[in-house]
């Protein structure tokens, strides 16, 4: 069972961006469905990576849109 459901309201317009935001939210409930699976560490650690390996590309191609487009409130 899903711990996120994505919504077209989460959607911003920026297609790759969305995109990025679908693929997080199916790594969230992937590492969510082992651990409540009690699968073996190893497999749920693979997952836990995966998501923190993604999530960490996910923020620096935003940072990186927020800053070729001026976004003036980028360092907060």
């Amino acid at each position: 069972m899903a711990l996120l459901s994505w919504s077209p309201q989460y959607l911003i317009g920026n297609e790759t961006i969305d995109s990025e935001h679908q693929e997080l939210f199916r790594l969230v409930n992937a590492f969510h469905d082992h651990w409540m699976e009690q699968r073996e560490r190893k497999e749920i650690a693979q997952v836990l990576n995966q998501l923190i390996t993604y999530a960490q590309m996910h923020f620096q191609h935003e940072e990186s849109i927020m800053q070729n487009c001026g976004y003036p409130q980028l360092a907060d």
